[in-house]
């Protein structure tokens, strides 16, 4: 298909409504039972009209505020290699002629999986401004031709993300409109082989995508706390969604430390991160293949060795909790891109991590915690702790990954050490106390959900016969009690659980 064709593609995507197209994805978790000849497919999209009800007795003509949700199935495929064909993904798009002016960018990203790591192979892109009050019917395609992937025979496992961004508006009644923005995301995966003859089962290929390719939310801070049958689904498919009020500041929960001991941050990476849709566009001396909307500029590893001391307190009630963050600073261009950063540790004495989201609002860079708690946590062994003649724990290894919107960026071994003390034998300022602040997601089913704002959501969850559960989220009190809007969602339509957000 002509890359003008799906201009007219997209535009009818978010047609629909007096206020903004919203976009969910959704997976489809069955397997492919052997190679085929022909295009990979990798996911469909559709539309579907959503209204949000308004408080009838204050509002000034308008009882209903119409949304277009978005949806795109992204199912995995299994197919053999032929230069001529290509990864595809499908739509069908029929809108009604009342709605606003929109923005929206859709594309793909492709990820080869080769031994241990994944590399970046190509994408495909469009983005258009939605002229308003036109209807649309039309079919057609993106696609990345398998040209691009540098197949080199045997197999090759790809990981395909199908994103799209919508910037808008939102108007209630008569009060000035609100910036709405839309992000959603899923996964698909497709094997490619030099011939059709494979006595492979295609769940080989899932799990080898899973493990040196997973998704961000894979690893999720405050995965740990739910119960073994959440963390067992979770590590099958992961379902997300953020709600963001861009005006309302994060609460700063001081949720302890120890006032006499000094603690230093332990910045475990720094990073330079350039967001823009333009990249996908603008970059005339990069191939289209290579271009991607979050570029990473500039990282390394900045302090891969860090000494803490601890109280005898600590020591004898076992746990040990310091502060560790990255550094990132990310540049925005004229669209950009939302930015998640999460950091791990992992290691046989304790782990931490966080995620933290990036936006641009207003002309301002906004920065706002999404889970975890910027801290590690250190666990002091029984034998240590009945032991007082043992005063410190040394060399302490830890395993950490740095991950950029899905794209492991970094991994090294960081190491610390840890030396008991008497609190009245440390000299230091008790100005220097720890302040930990702990921030994650709320779970309804298995399904993780974060409200980043003054008003809640009303969310309740409902099973089908076929074993599938859907959240239903109402946005109702959010949108209309929100100043500018960020929307996010990951697998929102995925597996045996999705989300159904509603008005």
């Amino acid at each position: 298909m002509s890359r003008s064709g799906f201009v007219f593609v997209v535009v009818a995507l978010l047609l629909c409504a007096t206020i903004p197209a919203l976009l969910t994805t959704t997976p489809t978790k069955g397997y492919p039972a052997s190679p085929h000849y022909g295009n990979a497919y990798v996911g469909e999209f559709w539309l579907e009209e959503m209204n949000i009800t308004l408080d009838t007795a204050n509002s000034s003509g308008y009882d209903i505020a119409k949304m277009v949700k978005g949806h795109v199935r992204a199912q995995n495929d299994w197919i053999v290699y032929d230069a001529n064909n290509s990864i595809v993904a499908n739509y069908s798009i029929q809108i009604g002629d009342e709605h606003p002016w929109f923005n929206i960018t859709m594309y793909m990203e492709v990820y080869a999986v080769k031994f241990n790591f994944s590399t970046f192979v190509g994408s495909a892109w469009e983005s258009v401004d939605c002229q308003e009050n036109r209807g649309y019917n039309l079919h057609g395609n993106i696609s990345v031709p398998l040209s691009d992937i540098n197949f080199t025979g045997e197999n090759l496992t790809l990981v395909c993300y199908l994103k799209a961004i919508i910037y808008s508006k939102m108007k209630f009644n008569l009060n000035p409109p609100k910036n709405l923005t839309y992000m959603v995301e899923d996964r698909s995966i497709v094997t490619v082989e030099e011939s059709e003859n494979t006595n492979t089962d295609f769940s080989w290929y899932v799990n080898q995508a899973d493990k040196y390719s997973p998704s961000m939310w894979k690893n999720i801070p405050g995965i740990e706390f739910q119960s073994p049958e959440i963390q067992e689904n979770w590590t099958i498919e992961q379902t997300v969604a953020s709600f963001v009020d861009l005006g309302y500041n994060v609460s700063n929960d001081d949720q302890g430390g120890n006032d006499n001991i000094e603690r230093k941050t332990w910045y475990l990476e720094h990073l330079l991160i350039f967001s823009d849709l333009a990249n996908l566009w603008t970059e005339n001396d990069i191939p289209l293949r290579y271009r991607r909307a979050v570029k990473i500029l500039d990282y390394g590893i900045e302090q891969p060795h860090m000494k803490w001391e601890a109280s005898m307190e600590e020591k004898e009630e076992g746990k040990i909790v310091g502060p560790a963050k990255v550094n990132f600073t990310v540049i925005g261009g004229s669209l950009p891109v939302p930015v998640f950063v999460t950091w791990q540790l992992t290691g046989d004495h304790g782990g931490g991590g966080s995620t933290w989201l990036w936006y641009r609002w207003r002309g301002k860079e906004v920065y706002k915690p999404w889970s975890g708690s910027d801290t590690l946590t250190v666990v002091v062994p029984s034998h240590i702790r009945k032991n007082e003649s043992i005063t410190s724990m040394d060399d302490l290894k830890f395993d950490g990954n740095i991950i950029v919107n899905h794209r492991l960026i970094d991994n090294n071994r960081y190491t610390l050490d840890i030396k008991f003390v008497n609190e009245s034998d440390n000299n230091e300022s008790n100005n220097n106390n720890t302040t930990i602040s702990c921030y994650y997601p709320t779970w309804e089913s298995v399904v993780a959900y974060r409200v980043i704002a003054p008003s809640s959501i009303r969310v309740t969850s409902v099973a089908d016969d076929n074993g599938v559960t859907t959240v239903k989220i109402n946005i109702g009190d959010f949108t209309r009690n929100s100043s500018d809007i960020f929307i996010y969602t990951f697998g929102a339509d995925s597996g045996n659980y999705r989300v159904n957000i509603h008005g």
